[in-house]
This record gives structure tokens, C-alpha cells and sequence, in this order.
């Protein structure tokens, strides 16, 4: 911005000033672009007359023999793939699960070297006497 106390306006809106902008232009564009809504019916439909039926058919058809649909075996190799990757990702080791396990050992071993720097640094009571037995 600049340092004059006479343009109060920042110098991005004075070049948004500068671009020329007509709104009716701007309608017109739009209606041009957009043209209102079509329908899905063509206005000149070019209308073709069916084929005549043959006079000798029963209506019957060929039997087509039953099977698997194209593209089945796309989506078995792709369920396989996903599978197999599932379960080495399963078998790879966690890397939280492995840091929760180190800490784990960790407390356990502060745990233990306490416990025996606790028990050295008592002094050792003397052992009593038994009552003899007769």
C-alpha cells in the first residue's frame, strides 16, 4: 500500500477498478452458453419403421448354454490380490505395536532393578533364634 493520505483505497481494489466489467455482456454470454433446459427427445426425431416380423416363427430361441459372466475372473484375480496383500500386511509387525512392547520389557526391567537396588540397600535383619523343638 501506498504511503498517500489522499488514495485511502489499497492498491488491489484500485486494479480491480481498472478491469472492465458489463454485466449485460455477462447475461448475454451466460444465455448463449447455458440456453435453457433441453429436453431428451430430439426435435426432429428421424423416425425408422420397425422390420417386419417373420411370418414363421414359433418364438422360440436357441438355448444358450449357462456359464460364468465376462469379467468374472477380473474380480476373482483382483479379491485374491487384495487378500494376499491383506495378510502380509497382517503379518508385517505394527510399528506401534512394537514400540508398546519395548516399553513394556523397559518399565518391567526399571521395575526389577528397583526392586533389587531397594532390597541391597536395607541392612539385613538378624536372623532369631528358633524355639528347639523336643
Amino acid at each position: 500500500m501506498t504511503d498517500n493520505t489522499t488514495n485511502w483505497l489499497p492498491d488491489w481494489a484500485l486494479d480491480m477498478a481498472r478491469i472492465p466489467f458489463d454485466p449485460n455482456a455477462e447475461r448475454a454470454a451466460a444465455n448463449f452458453s447455458t440456453g435453457g433446459p433441453t429436453g431428451m427427445i430430439p426435435r426432429n426425431p428421424t423416425v425408422e419403421p420397425a422390420p417386419p416380423p417373420q411370418a414363421s416363427t414359433s418364438g422360440w430361441q436357441n438355448e444358450r448354454p449357462l456359464g460364468a459372466q465376462p469379467g468374472v475372473d477380473l474380480i476373482d484375480r483382483m479379491c485374491i490380490n487384495a487378500d494376499q496383500r491383506e495378510r502380509q500386511q497382517a503379518m508385517r509387525p505394527d510399528f506401534t505395536e512394537a514400540a508398546m512392547m519395548m516399553l513394556q520389557l523397559q518399565s518391567q526391567q526399571i521395575a526389577a532393578l528397583a526392586a533389587l537396588v531397594m532390597r541391597e540397600g536395607k541392612p539385613k535383619a538378624k536372623a532369631k533364634p528358633r524355639p528347639r523343638q523336643r
